[in-house]
């Protein structure tokens, strides 16, 4: 049904490494005078991955919902409120439908694959 599966370990592994780094991003924006919105800006990629990674299967929906949970809550810890970090992740997500819907067939399978690659790499 999907392009891929990968397997639950694999896709955890690729969606945590991108929560450690929102982590790592957001702790050390935090020595920082705060001048920009990395915090929404993590919130949309969170968004963006999210639709990807349901879009590309390998996951369900449970795990994104928990990794969703993951990262706001540690957003929520950096100063999003949960408003702002709700807009922002749907707003990652909309983004993606519409440069994924602009993509062909070809292009979208091309995409997953290389996110399936990506994911490898990193539990390596």
């Amino acid at each position: 049904m999907s392009i891929f599966r990968a397997t639950i370990s694999t896709g955890l592994a690729l969606l945590s490494g991108l929560v450690l780094a929102c982590t790592l991003s957001v702790s050390h924006a935090q020595d920082e005078p705060p001048v920009d919105d990395s915090g929404i800006q993590l919130a949309k990629f969170g968004g963006a991955m999210h639709f990807t990674a349901s879009t590309c299967g390998g996951y369900s929906e449970q795990q994104l919902e928990e990794l969703k949970s993951q990262q706001q809550e540690m957003l929520e810890k950096n100063g999003v409120d949960e408003y702002s970090f709700d807009q922002a992740y749907m707003t990652g997500m909309r983004e993606a439908e519409a440069r994924w819907e602009s993509l062909s067939q070809e292009e979208q399978k091309k995409a997953c694959a290389e996110i399936q690659d990506k994911s490898n790499e990193m539990s390596e």
